[in-house]
């Protein structure tokens, strides 16, 4: 990062991104199981079995108002 301008590496290649006041930064943190309540937004990376349950190696809580900062790849599912 230098100043308000960063180089971010994608798969694409470098990419450049100015930043401003009105930027936003999200952090991921560690959360357990109780952190997901009904209703909550999460997003679920695992294998689908033969009976079609996906076993979850990992579930994204996503917080109210940024949906769009994580991305949409299919239908909306609630807990």
């Amino acid at each position: 990062m230098e100043g308000n301008t960063l180089t971010v590496t994608t798969p694409r290649g470098p990419v450049t991104v100015t930043t401003g006041d009105d930027t936003t930064v999200r952090k991921i943190v560690d959360g357990s199981l109780e952190d997901l309540e009904k209703g909550s937004q999460i997003r679920v990376t695992g294998q689908r079995d033969e009976e079609g349950i996906v076993k979850a190696t990992s579930i994204t809580l996503i917080p109210e108002g940024a949906q769009d900062f994580f991305g949409r790849r299919g239908p909306r599912q609630e807990r």
